[in-house]
């Protein structure tokens, strides 16, 4: 199965680096660029903005930095043409985050019912405190408002589209992509193991 990015739209990637840590962190979400002003570029430099504007660096941990955002477009024919909007914004909470491979979920939830109508992105480590989730994952309830109004606020001012992929021989075609209608912040923290090298 391969994602499908139709003319009009691309995977937008979050990015984020680490001290010592040589692989950059990502999480991805789909987004609208036709009609955009400044084009592609506009779309990624809005998306950099938006995300600086929502969770500013004291609430990502010291040693993390944002470093903006890398669209995937699509094209009419061939591969996707990549887009850069590169940032430098580090992070500085002075208190010890958990380790890269725990994560803020997000949900995303659209108006397509089945597993086709929602989507997932993580947050790195560095949003999480060590104070801040209980020893069974659980994150603290002001905390885990704080970092829902932000994607509120990002969700607001940037647009998001679940992105679908092709499915296995003879199976239906894929809708267009999904508008994201909400997106929620779960109450307990996830793992990503490739995080964690």
């Amino acid at each position: 199965m391969s994602l499908i990015i139709p003319p009009g739209f691309a995977q937008a990637a979050l990015r984020w680096s680490l001290v010592d840590d040589p692989e950059v962190m990502i999480s991805t979400f789909g987004c609208e660029t036709s009609g955009f002003a400044g084009g592609a570029l506009g779309k990624a430099n809005q998306i950099t903005d938006a995300w600086a504007a929502a969770f500013t660096p004291p609430s990502l941990g010291t040693g993390y930095t944002f470093i903006g955002t890398r669209l995937s477009v699509g094209q009419d024919g061939g591969p996707p043409a990549i887009v850069e909007d590169a940032a430098s914004i580090p992070g500085t909470s002075g208190t010890t985050s958990l380790p890269q491979n725990c994560a803020v979920l997000v949900k995303k939830l659209s108006g397509l019912g089945g597993r086709r109508g929602r989507g997932r992105m993580f947050l790195p480590g560095g949003y999480l405190q060590e104070g801040l989730v209980a020893n069974n994952g659980m994150i603290n309830a002001a905390f885990r408002g704080d970092m829902q109004n932000g994607m509120n606020q990002f969700l607001a001012a940037v647009g998001m589209f679940i992105l679908h992929s092709t499915g296995p021989a003879g199976s239906p075609a894929p809708p267009a992509p999904t508008a994201v209608t909400q997106v929620v912040v779960d109450t307990r923290i996830a793992t990503q193991r490739r995080r964690l090298r």
